[in-house]
């Protein structure tokens, strides 16, 4: 919510208008805006909120009824996060696809610190859906527009998160580490807490959005202008940057090389708050840029 409050800021009056009229055609549109009254007054807030509260549909929807969980099969059980040899697996066909396509979310580029042989990211994934839903969105068909507009936004918030696009391998675990969630940070039985879900919750989980709003302002407050590579709008470039992040901030001690529970530590912290600052800026305007261009 934070990436997209930033770049609703960005939007220019064009776009803004196009995206408050698409976003109403979501199924979610009225509970996202059912506490705000319909009144002039309120116009500008209602938009707002719907357009950060888009930012979590593709999350929501792995919750919701009407919606199938779809992925590929591994010794004879789904993987929800392995996409499917099928031609739906990589569709965009708007709101009549039901499928969840968890595994449209992230492009983990794979490495390894101990020569253990990797394997190739799999694709349909974020690499691939960003530019084909850039494309829906300058369409004219406003159900595929107000589909791919809500997926955008959701998919280049997660790609700046760097465990969207990385993954290791290691001989303790052979198969990847799924983007840090199998790297545990703390021992105790039952502990659910792991590497991904810290990178991912940095700034809180909260899904009321004012908290979002509040730290959207301040990193704009404390900007000088747009990152350098604001302008930057291939998805390629942002996966390398975040696998780069991911191997030099990431994966830095404490964080144990062999995949064995970790602990943080202060410093850990502080470089990954630093970091990941300045990811959700880079989002935030680079997600503005991409809406504004395909709606020009």
């Amino acid at each position: 919510m934070t990436v997209a409050y930033i770049a609703y800021q960005r939007l220019s009056s064009t776009s803004k208008a196009r995206v408050d009229a698409l976003l109403t055609r979501n199924p979610d549109y009225s509970t996202w805006v059912m506490a705000i009254p319909d009144t002039p007054a309120n116009r500008d807030r209602r938009a707002l909120i719907a357009f950060l509260r888009a930012s979590l549909w593709a999350d929501d929807i792995k919750g919701e009824s009407g919606y199938t969980d779809d992925g590929g099969m591994i010794h004879g059980r789904l993987n929800i996060f392995r996409p499917p040899n099928t031609p739906q697996a990589g569709q965009n066909i708007g709101y009549a696809d039901k499928f969840r396509h968890q595994y449209w979310h992230f492009h983990d580029t794979p490495f390894s610190t101990d020569n253990t042989p990797t394997q190739p990211a799999l694709t349909p994934s974020a690499l691939t859906q960003i530019p084909k839903m850039r494309q829906g969105l300058g369409s004219g068909n406003e159900d595929l527009q107000s589909y791919d507009l809500v997926w955008l936004i959701h998919l280049v918030g997660d790609i700046h998160q760097p465990l969207h696009a990385a993954q290791r391998f290691a001989a303790t675990q052979p198969e990847g580490d799924s983007g840090g969630n199998d790297v545990k940070l703390c021992s105790q039985p039952g502990c659910n807490q792991n590497l991904h879900s810290f990178w991912d919750g940095l700034f809180g989980t909260d899904l009321y959005p004012d908290a979002a709003i509040a730290l959207g302002q301040a990193l704009l407050g404390e900007a000088s202008g747009p990152p350098s590579s604001a302008s930057i709008l291939d998805p390629s470039t942002w996966i390398e940057e975040g696998f780069k992040l991911a191997k030099a901030r990431v994966y830095a001690a404490p964080i144990k090389a062999d995949g064995s529970p970790s602990v943080t530590s202060a410093a850990y912290r502080l470089h990954a708050h630093e970091a990941g600052e300045q990811q959700l800026l880079l989002a935030g305007y680079r997600l503005a840029s991409l809406i504004n261009s395909a709606l020009h």
